[in-house]
């Protein structure tokens, strides 16, 4: 959304705080020269998803599940704060023994179009989370 305003304009950003909804308004500026920018593939037919789709990239957790081994800067993976080294354990409900189930199904999920995206369990640091993964574009 940045990047549609021009250098020098006054944006307004709804930040949320310590629980606090705060209103900055910011000046838009020039990016340096030491900023490189990262291209994303283009989205795969969903007949191609799997988890490098989403942004991720699965091993096996010994089965335990699927370990995230690399994430994409920005892909829907990344934006839903799943981590390098977080292991999935469920996907969209479903117990997942290794990478190959993961991806499996998460191309299901994907394929059922689902409007709410992809829910992931998973393990960091020995604690349960989730977290949805949101629909690639067609």
């Amino acid at each position: 959304m940045l990047a549609a305003e021009k250098v020098g304009d006054s944006i307004e950003l709804a930040v949320l705080r310590k629980g606090e909804n705060l209103k900055l308004s910011v000046k838009t500026g020039e990016l340096g020269s030491e900023v490189t920018r990262v291209a994303l593939p283009a989205p795969a037919p969903l007949s191609e998803v799997t988890g490098e789709t989403l942004g991720l990239q699965l091993e096996d957790a010994g089965g335990a599940g699927a370990r995230v081994a690399t994430l994409i800067p920005d892909s829907p993976a990344s934006r839903a704060d799943l981590r390098p080294k977080d292991i999935i354990t469920e996907v969209n409900g479903e117990p997942v023994a290794d990478a190959s189930a993961a991806r499996s199904r998460v191309k299901n999920a994907i394929q059922e179009q689902s409007p709410k995206g992809v829910l992931v369990n998973f393990l960091r640091e020995g604690k349960k989370k989730w977290a949805v993964i949101e629909r690639p574009m067609r």
